[in-house]
């Protein structure tokens, strides 16, 4: 009995290395996608952010913390809280809560949550 003929390579149905290359790499993709979007959208959702503009209104400082209003560049207004231990340095020298004034401008990086950014840092420049 004889074999039918031979026609292309043993394992004809099996993808070429290049096109199995690219289902990994799109495997891959896929489930990073899904890994951020599962921390971006948990119990704890926030994001962090970094915003610059000018502070609106004078800072309430207390020895826990404080929160001032900022009018970022494109005007939208945003509350920004911060505690103790938020790092607020101003360009050189000093910090701390003295450091802001009305009409200030800031840098600040933190989480938002809640429509509050929480700041983790505030740069006065």
């Amino acid at each position: 009995m004889k074999s039918p003929p031979f026609h292309g390579s043993r394992n004809s149905h099996a993808a070429p290395p290049a096109r199995k290359q690219r289902y990994g790499i799109r495997r891959l993709l896929a489930a990073a996608l899904l890994c951020c979007g599962l921390v971006a959208c948990g119990d704890a959702s926030f994001f962090v952010s970094f915003r610059s503009g000018i502070v609106v209104s004078d800072p309430s400082c207390s020895s826990s913390g404080g929160s001032f209003d900022l009018r970022e560049t494109g005007g939208l207004l945003v509350i920004v809280a911060f505690e103790s231990d938020t790092v607020i340095v101003r360009s050189g020298g000093g910090g701390g809560c003295g450091a802001l004034r009305r009409g200030g401008v800031v840098r600040v990086s933190g989480r938002e949550s809640g429509g509050v950014l929480e700041a983790d840092e505030i740069v006065v420049e």
